[in-house]
Parts: C-alpha cells; structure tokens; sequence
C-alpha cells in the first residue's frame, strides 16, 4: 500500500491500519504510531534492558530522551541502595583488617 498524505483516502487507509496495529499490540488506540515506540521502550526498561541498548534499538540521538523511560525500571533505586551497603560493607572489612582469634595461640611456623 502506497500512501499519498494528500490523498484523503489513503489517510483514511492509514488510519486503519495504524488501529489495527496499536490493536493487535494491546495498547490504546490513539491514531497515533508514536505510542507503539513509547511502549516499546517502557517495556524494554521494564524489563531491565540497559538504557544505551534502549537507545540504540530505539534510534534515539540523545540518551537524555532514552532516560525518559529509565524510571520504570524494575528495582533501580533499591538496587542502587544495595550496591551502595554493599561497598560500604566491604570498605569496612577490609578498613578492619583480618579478624583475629582471641583463642589462638601464636603461630609457629
């Protein structure tokens, strides 16, 4: 199908194809193809995929506009936490040194 914008017919064609599409994908109809490439890159965040992989799949210039979708990224903020506790943990084990027996005796080697 070849589409002709000042053609009203082919936009009418158009229009429901782009239906249809945004049907068969499960998102609200809006007569707009732009919400099939938002929820393309909510679902890849949603789903974990790194934001310069979100960027490139999407054909984004800037990774400012990717990180649009980087709030719906599962567990971010936790994740982050818990990488910062755990960094903490290790810099205070290794800032104690080796922990040291009270019970043993001194080593003969």
């Amino acid at each position: 199908m070849r589409l002709d914008p000042q053609s009203r017919s082919d936009s009418s064609e158009e229009d429901q194809l782009q239906e249809r599409v945004q049907h068969r994908a499960g998102v609200e109809v809006t007569g707009s193809l732009h919400i099939l490439r938002h929820t393309f890159c909510s679902r890849l965040a949603m789903a974990g995929v790194p934001t310069q992989t979100i960027k490139a799949l999407a054909g984004h210039a800037s990774i400012t506009t990717t990180e649009r979708y980087m709030h719906l990224a599962p567990g971010s903020t936790s994740d982050a936490i818990r990488r910062l506790e755990s960094a903490s943990s290790l810099g205070r084990i290794l800032a104690d040194g080796p922990a040291v027996s009270e019970t043993a005796g001194p080593s003969h080697t």
